[in-house]
Order: C-alpha cells, then structure tokens, then sequence
C-alpha cells in the first residue's frame, strides 16, 4: 500500500470517530440531563445543622428534585421549615424531611429530640465517683430515658432493683 492511501484510510477512520462520538455525547447528554418538566423543587439544608438547632432561612434552600422519585415528608416552601428545631443532625445538601425536624409547636433544644412519652433524667455524679463506674455503667448512670408512666408508679428515685 502505498503512503496517500494509509493518509486517506486514516483520516476516514478519524472522521467516523469524531461523528460517532458526537453522536453518543448528544444522545447522552438529551437523556441524563433533568429537563425542567420533570422535577420539583425541595428545600435541603444549605449548610451543616446540629440537633437541637432552630432552623433559619440561611441554613436552607431549595433544588431540583426528579419528580419520578418522591421524597415522601420532604417541604416544597422554605417558610415551612424556618423555625423548627432539628432533631437529628444533617449536612450541607441533605434534604429537610418531616422526621428529621420536631413538630411544629416544640420549638429546638434538646428537648425537641426527647421523643413523646419520655422523660429525660440528668444526674449530677461527683468526679470521685467517675473513676468508680466502668464505662458501660457511666451512660445508664448519668442519663436515664424513662416512660411517664414509670413516674406515675414510683415515687421513689433510684427506681428499686428487680
């Protein structure tokens, strides 16, 4: 074969690859792109958030959804979220769901992330004692999460062994 003949196959061979790749890169690009039609707007957090923060405007913000995939207790408006207190702790872009967040009246703190029913119960233990405990007594002996019920029962604190 002569030199011309090697320079035109090349450059035929070049050329169907150019269009082949333009050719996949449009296709691709038409069916992986959103398109405005099919998606709705979420409110995410726009920043970290720690438990127990009152959620501001500046901590929020909204983006594109794909309405194919419902996010089920997800908020389309930011004034729906502004106020509430975080009850679990979440990161920039993390969408902002409805158990994530305290109910609307129980404001933020620690306090919104006590669940319905419960109690929380801090006692306050001397250093001296600290060193007394093993580190798997330490949690039941400084917090103790209980049932209002166990209240109404016992009047009695410690709650007696069993």
């Amino acid at each position: 074969m002569n030199r011309s003949r090697m320079l035109i196959l090349a450059a035929a061979a070049f050329a169907v690859a150019v269009a082949v790749t333009v050719f996949t890169y449009r296709a691709l690009r038409d069916r992986l792109e959103p398109s405005a039609d099919n998606s709705t707007q979420i409110v995410v957090a726009a920043q970290g958030v720690s438990i127990g923060a009152r959620l501001q405007e500046a901590d929020l913000r909204t983006a594109p959804w794909p309405r194919a995939v419902p996010l089920q207790g997800s908020f389309q408006r930011v004034s729906d979220v502004v106020g509430r207190g975080v009850v679990i702790p979440m990161v920039s872009n993390e969408p902002i769901l409805e158990s994530k967040l305290a109910a609307s009246g129980a404001g933020a703190g620690l306090m919104a992330a006590i669940p319905d029913g419960m109690r929380a119960v801090s006692v306050k233990v001397p250093a001296a004692v600290w060193t007394l405990f093993s580190a798997a007594h330490l949690p039941r002996t400084v917090k103790w999460i209980c049932p209002k019920s166990f209240w109404r029962m016992s009047r009695s604190w410690p709650p007696a062994k069993t």
